[in-house]
């Protein structure tokens, strides 16, 4: 006895009760039935059928997290916190302002103080008599005290390089932006790929219960004697491959939240509740970071301040050549070392000024100078090459997000067709009208598609986050 097959994107399934092995016949009308045997009704005018309940240790919901993320605002102040790469890139800041603070002082005033003691061990001469015959004696220790000042009134390498490390830390500053940019965006990005596990493992569960149905339902009609060995296996097959997909989801959830807590800076996962609102996690973004364009983006901007900072490197390298000049002024005062002719008091008072004219070093200077020259061109070359990874970002990031809509809009109508199919293949099965293997398909192809649309689902949200940061200023 023929069929006709049941198609599992069909809107109506065309049925007929046989006593033979169905077999698809394509684009042919159903055969008659058997004489007496009335035809089966339409797959769509059969009645639902019952859910039965089924058990299962993997329907469990898996363990949650140690700690949870109620907002956003929880992440923006955790990362502020803890972040161990915000934390270093802060202290790259401190030590360009130390640097900074040295370009300085080699320009203002330096004062040192010194004082010493000292102790003759050996007895000598110390005067002569009135008979001009020597006189030895023991010498007392001698104490000496000085301080001395310095300050340079010409030193143009040094007034230059002042402003050269104040550039410094403002490229510095730039890059800690930029930074506090990309550590948003990636803990936006864990705390939806964390959402998504979350919902890919529900979905897992549902799959995994409607695979036990179908698997009761194969084995209560093989029972039943309308049904075959091979239904059961192929039952037991599908509920295997569920059991086998929520395994890898459930790693898959536990490997995000693990990702999200090293995100924020900690030894333990985080977790995001089902009640987070994503929605809500797009405004703090919004309110957190400014959109500008591609120049105004904070790496573009660094890259910017060192290309200025390299060029100023080579006059650098020129006021080398150059003369410098400095005032000196000292003072000291020593006492001790007595002895029969009375103890020996000095003291002392100089000023004094220095002019350095450097004539030759042996070529280090024309080192110095074409290696400034390198960098220069280095850092031009990275600026342009950060310009148009940036550009190039902004336009892919923009575009994303219409790509991800209409991706999610496809996802969605194929989960549909994808779910009404399945429903019919069940009831068809039911009423003895469907094959084990358009009943198994059809759910594996529901399963498929309702993991799709999960994951379709929060790469719009992620290509929106993605878009904002493209050419976002962040502060938090």
């Amino acid at each position: 006895m023929r069929m006709s097959p049941i198609v599992a994107l069909a809107p109506l399934f065309v049925l007929v009760a046989g006593t033979a092995a169905a077999q698809p016949r394509p684009a042919q009308p159903a055969a008659p039935t058997a004489p007496g045997k009335p035809a089966a009704p339409p797959a769509d005018a059969l009645p639902e059928l019952p859910k039965v309940e089924v058990s299962d240790p993997l329907l469990a919901p898996i363990a949650g997290a140690p700690h949870q993320l109620n907002s956003f605002h929880d992440a923006l102040t955790t990362i502020a916190a803890r972040s161990t790469d915000l934390a270093i890139q802060i202290q790259e800041v401190e030590r360009a302002e130390g640097a900074s603070r040295e370009a300085l002082a080699a320009a203002l005033t330096t004062v040192n103080a010194q004082a010493s003691i000292s102790q003759n061990l050996l007895s000598g001469t110390t005067g002569v008599d009135l008979n001009g015959n020597p006189i030895r004696g023991y010498s007392g220790p001698t104490a000496t005290a000085s301080i001395s000042a310095s300050q340079p009134i010409l030193a143009p390498r040094a007034w230059y390089a002042i402003k050269t490390a104040h550039l410094n830390v403002k490229a510095v500053q730039q890059l800690t932006e930029d930074k506090r940019r990309t550590i948003l965006g990636q803990v936006a990005g864990s705390i939806v790929a964390v959402y998504t596990a979350e919902r890919v493992a529900e979905i897992n569960r549902v799959s995994l219960r409607s695979s036990l149905q179908r698997l009761n339902l194969a084995e209560r009609k093989t029972k039943l004697g309308d049904g075959t060995r091979l239904d059961v296996l192929r039952a037991q097959q599908d509920t295997a491959l569920a059991r086998g997909q929520l395994i890898a989801g459930d790693e898959a959830l536990r490997k995000a939240r693990e990702a999200l807590g090293l995100s924020l800076g900690s030894n333990e996962p985080y977790g995001v509740p089902a009640t987070i609102s994503l929605d809500e996690m797009q405004q703090a973004l919004g309110g957190s970071c400014q959109t500008g364009t591609v120049e105004d983006r904070p790496d573009v901007a660094s890259a910017r301040t060192s290309l200025e900072i390299a060029q100023r490197g080579i006059t650098d390298s020129k006021l080398a050549f150059s003369p410098t000049a400095l005032v000196q002024s000292s003072a000291s005062a020593s006492t001790g070392g007595a002895s029969l002719l009375g103890t020996n008091n000095q003291t002392a008072w100089t000023i004094g000024a220095v002019l350095n004219f450097p004539i030759w070093e042996g070529g280090a200077r024309y080192g110095a100078m074409r290696i400034a020259r390198a960098n220069a061109e280095e850092a031009k070359l990275r600026l342009d090459a950060t310009r148009r990874g940036a550009s190039f970002d902004a336009v892919q990031a923009q575009r994303s997000v219409g790509v991800a809509e209409q991706a999610r809009v496809v996802s969605e109508q194929n989960r549909d067709l994808a779910r009404e199919a399945a429903r019919l293949a069940e009831r068809a099965f039911a009423a003895g009208a469907g094959t084990s293997f358009d009943l198994v398909d059809a759910g594996k192809a529901e399963r498929n598609a309702e993991l799709d649309l999960a994951v379709k689902e929060f790469d719009l949200i992620r290509a929106k986050i993605a878009a904002l940061l493209a050419t976002a200023n962040c502060t938090y």
